[in-house]
């Protein structure tokens, strides 16, 4: 499969590793005890942060469009992430 496939389908491995961090989300939203949401908030968000450094490299065989969104996509993610974790401490709780 060609790379921009790959990249276009998030199925990269710094793909994997936001989505981990996402999934961390769901515990936390469950939760009621401050110092696990604290924990999962900081993991996800380390999680966001090495998905951004691996993912955010441009691939030599990767066109200028496609580096370009990922350059915008991983900390879009990641700002995305910082919301939710944002929302759960001041409205889901």
């Amino acid at each position: 499969m060609k790379e921009s496939t790959k990249e276009w389908l998030g199925i990269k491995p710094a793909d994997f590793i936001i989505y981990s961090g996402f999934l961390l989300l769901v515990p936390i939203y469950y939760s009621s005890n401050m110092i696990f949401d604290v924990l999962l908030s900081l993991t996800g968000l380390l999680l966001c942060l090495v998905s951004c450094w691996i993912g955010m490299k441009p691939h030599p065989d990767l066109g200028k469009f496609t580096n370009f969104v990922k350059l915008v996509a991983y900390p879009a993610c990641t700002a995305l992430y910082l919301y939710a974790v944002y929302l759960n401490f001041t409205l889901w709780q």
